[in-house]
């Protein structure tokens, strides 16, 4: 996702925040042995674009207790580091000073140490089984001092919990740091404890006030509130129409990557119907240019999309296969499968809140999927149904597909030639 790769090491993290957002905790076990993880990513590593990022840690920690017996994190960072990969590691774990000789002498590599607090009181409370605050700060100081890159993680800022002006004292403008705030609208903080006592939005607001309140600092970087959906507060709090990801002591401005193309108005006036209706027709003909674009995840549930309740078969019917993209990420793994994917637009219908769109995407298969091998012509043949909010993000999605191989590869060419593209309003 955003050229990012995540490098798993562990099946579970045994360091049990409370907030822990990828529904994974437990007594850590290596996927694999370090020999193996050796020899995978030595298989793996040239499908992935020498220009994207490897993150180690993002989902489960790879410095988990475990790493200290089983050492399979240092064995994957040895194979990425003669490869001379680009990497950056997520972790709460002091372990990884035990390869500062690996870290220190290599250039690609960032660190991020995260810690949301640094009352023990607040710490033994939200991460049990973590380093202390001391601990963690120590860890951060040796690494800096060894030169590696490395920052302050402060995330997640929880309201009342963290103290950012404290935070910025005790990195005294030498160490890097970077805040971000509580996300309970993802789907496992927000079952927890921390979704019955919060809002999203009122967790925003608290963290936009102890920004202001603690006034810009060099080195110190606030990300963007968690997406709501109208993006009022977001927007409005900073100050610009098309906000950049982050916020830093530098006034920002509009960035013209994001336009309206790309980032569709919420904000406009939802009694109106025509207005409602070209906006939902423009999203999702985004969706739909993401698919066969290769980017959904930056494009399409990144920007466009909230929790997305996924249907199987056709509009209104509600037999649920799932929530989540799990349905969709079949296509996406169709589309990664073909050279080049071809987009033709049937047809686009809005129905009030409801967009119904018939599509086709096709190529010649380079890569194995279902029963399709390389060499292959194929189309998929695509009825979606996309029902937005009114804040303008998809919130459920029916779709069916069916695949249709096409003998003659000029047959492929003719009949993408023939196709129509039109946009209907009703």
């Amino acid at each position: 996702m955003c050229g990012v790769w995540a490098l798993t090491t562990y099946d579970a993290c045994d360091i049990r925040c409370s907030y822990c957002a990828s529904y994974a905790q437990g007594p850590s076990e290596p996927r694999v042995s370090a020999d193996e993880v050796r020899r995978i990513l030595e298989e793996q590593l040239p499908a992935v674009p020498r220009e994207h990022l490897i993150c180690l840690g993002p989902i489960i920690d790879c410095y988990t207790h475990a790493e200290a017996e089983h050492r399979v994190t240092r064995a994957a960072l040895e194979v990425l580091m003669a490869d001379d990969r680009d990497l950056v590691i997520v972790t709460k774990g002091t372990l990884i000073e035990r390869d500062l000789d690996l870290l220190a002498g290599y250039g690609k590599v960032s660190v991020n140490v995260s810690l949301p607090s640094l009352d023990p009181e607040v710490l033994r409370l939200i991460e049990p089984q973590a380093d202390s605050a001391t601990e963690r700060l120590a860890t951060i100081e040796r690494l800096a001092d060894a030169g590696v890159d490395v920052q302050l993680h402060v995330q997640p800022w929880i309201p009342g919990m963290t103290d950012a002006r404290e935070m910025v004292d005790v990195a005294d403008g030498r160490l890097k740091v970077w805040f971000a705030p509580l996300n309970v609208q993802n789907p496992a903080v927000a079952r927890s404890g921390w979704g019955k006592r919060f809002t999203q939005r009122e967790v925003n607001e608290a963290y936009v006030a102890e920004m202001k309140r603690v006034g810009p600092h060099p080195n110190v970087v606030w990300s963007r509130p968690v997406w709501l959906g109208d993006d009022l507060l977001t927007l409005s709090q900073w100050g610009v129409t098309a906000a950049r990801c982050e916020r830093t002591g530098e006034p920002l401005e509009a960035d013209p990557a994001l336009s309206r193309r790309t980032l569709p108005d919420r904000t406009g006036p939802l009694d109106d119907p025509a207005t409602v209706e070209a906006r939902d027709l423009a999203s999702t003909s985004q969706l739909l240019e993401a698919y066969a674009a290769r980017r959904l995840p930056i494009d399409g549930m990144a920007k466009l999309s909230a929790h997305i309740r996924m249907f199987a078969g056709r509009y209104p019917e509600r037999s649920v296969e799932s929530e989540g993209p799990h349905r969709v990420f079949d296509l996406v793994r169709f589309v990664e499968a073909i050279d080049d994917p071809r987009l033709d637009v049937g047809s686009l219908v809005a129905d009030g809140p409801v967009v119904h769109a018939r599509f086709r995407i096709s190529g010649e298969v380079v890569a194995p999927f279902a029963d399709l091998a390389p060499g292959d012509s194929v189309r998929a043949e695509i009825i979606s149904t996309y029902r937005f909010d009114t804040h303008g993000l998809v919130i459920e999605q029916w779709i069916e597909s069916e695949l249709h191989m096409i003998d003659n590869p000029a047959q492929l060419v003719d009949a993408e030639a023939t196709s129509t593209s039109t946009t209907a309003v009703t």
